[in-house]
């Protein structure tokens, strides 16, 4: 089963986030970007920053297709893999 870790940032300086909680050992964790933005006034959340497929890319990509697709929507983030316990 996964879990989800939320390390949000806000104002951020530069282009980059240093996660300060510890990360799980010995897991394979996909991670994205979210963009919140400022829209007339109003907070918008931007899709999920992730790689396109070659298919989306030939054909366009139409959303994320939870059930079936979910494994090659996920496929689309980047990947981290934790070091094992010694």
């Amino acid at each position: 089963m996964a879990t989800a870790l939320s390390t949000p940032a806000r104002d951020l300086e530069e282009p980059r986030h240093d996660v300060t909680d510890p990360l799980p050992a010995c897991k394979r964790l996909r991670w994205s970007v979210r963009p919140i933005l400022l829209v007339d006034g109003k907070q918008r959340a931007a899709e999920w920053m992730r790689r396109a497929s070659a298919a989306e890319r030939a054909f366009g990509y139409q959303g994320a297709s939870f059930g079936e697709g979910v494994r090659d929507y996920m496929d689309g983030f980047a990947e981290l893999k934790t070091r094992c316990a010694r």
